[in-house]
């Protein structure tokens, strides 16, 4: 009788469930490092730069082109962006492309570079600026 007034052990605790080791996360990469510019814009002597008149519609071009960027992430605006689009590259020689074309072209001719800087790195400084138009009315005309 004296056996059943003592309770009986418990039986021990489970033991507790082993923590799983921290899965290293790696770190973002850093971006890498941009290569060593070819650019001659970036050596290149200007002894003067064109005036605002022609600055300022080159200017406003760029900010259509980064709302141009920004609608084609949403495909909700592309019949927007085609109407835009189709206008810019109508009407022939009167086209707002030409315009913006003939525009760059002028604000190119009309940087002065220094006397003193060397004759080919002029030539690439035109050339540079004059492809990076084309490329960009190639690339908005893709987009159409």
């Amino acid at each position: 009788v004296a056996d059943d007034a003592v309770p009986a052990p418990k039986p021990p605790a489970p033991a507790p469930a082993p923590v799983p080791a921290p899965v290293p996360v790696a770190a973002p990469k850093p971006p890498a490092p941009a290569p060593a510019s070819t650019s001659s814009a970036s050596v290149v002597s200007v002894q003067e730069w064109p005036s605002l008149e022609y600055l300022e519609p080159i200017y406003e071009f760029k900010l259509a082109v980064d709302s141009f960027q920004a609608a084609a992430k949403d495909n909700a605006k592309w019949p927007y962006l085609k109407i835009l689009l189709d206008k810019f590259f109508s009407g022939g020689l009167y086209s707002e492309k030409n315009y913006y074309s003939g525009l760059s072209f002028k604000y190119m001719q009309l940087i002065r570079y220094s006397e003193t800087e060397l004759k080919e790195f002029i030539k690439l400084d035109q050339n540079e600026r004059y492809e990076a138009m084309e490329a960009t009315m190639k690339h908005l005309n893709d987009l159409k």
